[in-house]
């Protein structure tokens, strides 16, 4: 998607005969540019809990202490605005995944997680990152910040402003941005698809904060399904609900053996499932973020990424 797709007219964008959009720019700038510091990470975790847990196990990973354990990450580190608008985003994505082999003698998943978690918190320090960026961040900061709490030589003569420490509670806290709150906040849709049905119930959702009869856009989902026509074939292909794969998830790391190789290639094909899916989001993340700063800060400027934005 390049700025010019889209037709400015007075106050507003327009997609085509239905759909337009409105911005709030003073918000989205005051959001882009005063608080989301660089360098950042743009990432997505997934994880699993009590709540996946359909087994019959002897042994359970979670407890109170660690509720929720996070197995995957996906990530893409970038210097500026402009880095994340020139560059192929699909391209500068990581992902780092607890590994399990097959017949592997002394498996431990926390071990492994945590080797995971250390690894990518230390270079995060490294690139003196200052800035974690999530879509709908609350499980995921809470995970990491119950972990790095109990990490805390992690930060040992660590000059960070990633990570500080809360002179309220004295808990490790991480600088995190939620880019919901400014595609909530600083955009209204026409709640119109491309051919002039109404695109989601007006009941579910938010009412716009600009124009008539316009609504918000709550997350990732909504927006790229609002955008489809611009963004098809962008993604890895996903068979399963991320739900599901979470389920096998936990079973896969919490089953004591496996019963034959088939068994475990099964499993394993779902832990790259999961991985597609994590990478999917991060890439729609960066997508997200590149139409928010250009529709609502770079409104002048002729630079446009090489791929879809």
């Amino acid at each position: 998607m390049k700025k010019t797709d889209f037709k400015q007219e007075g106050d507003h964008y327009k997609l085509n005969k239905y759909q337009k959009f409105y911005v709030d720019q003073k918000l989205v700038k005051e959001h882009l540019l005063k608080i989301i510091k660089f360098p950042v990470v743009v990432m997505d975790t997934e994880f699993f809990n009590r709540s996946h847990d359909k087994g019959n196990f002897d042994t359970q990973l979670y407890n109170e202490a660690e509720p929720s354990l996070i197995y995957t990450l996906s990530f893409s580190f970038a210097q500026s605005y402009m880095d994340l608008l020139q560059r192929k985003n699909k391209k500068a994505i990581s992902t780092l995944y607890v590994r399990r082999r097959y017949e592997q003698k002394h498996f431990n998943f926390k071990k492994t997680m945590d080797k995971m978690l250390t690894s990518f918190v230390n270079t995060c320090l490294t690139k003196e990152i200052k800035t974690l960026v999530f879509a709908g961040q609350s499980n995921d900061v809470r995970i990491l910040e119950r972990w790095i709490n109990q990490h805390p030589t992690l930060l040992n003569n660590k000059t960070t402003e990633l990570f500080f420490r809360s002179k309220v509670t004295q808990k490790i806290e991480i600088n995190t941005f939620d880019i919901y709150k400014t595609l909530e906040n600083g955009f209204s849709f026409t709640n119109f698809n491309q051919t002039g049905i109404e695109f989601y119930n007006q009941k579910n959702l938010k009412p716009g904060k600009m124009g008539e009869k316009t609504v918000q856009l709550p997350g990732l989902a909504k927006f790229f399904d609002y955008f489809d026509s611009y963004y098809q074939g962008n993604f890895l292909a996903e068979k399963t609900n991320i739900y599901q794969l979470c389920i096998s998830a936990l079973e896969f790391y919490t089953i004591p053996k496996f019963a034959d190789v088939e068994q475990f290639n099964s499993y394993n094909e779902k832990i790259r499932e999961v991985r597609r899916h994590c990478q999917n989001d991060v890439l729609k993340l960066l997508y997200l973020i590149n139409f928010i700063y250009v529709y609502g800060v770079n409104k002048n400027s002729k630079v446009v990424s090489d791929e879809k934005m």
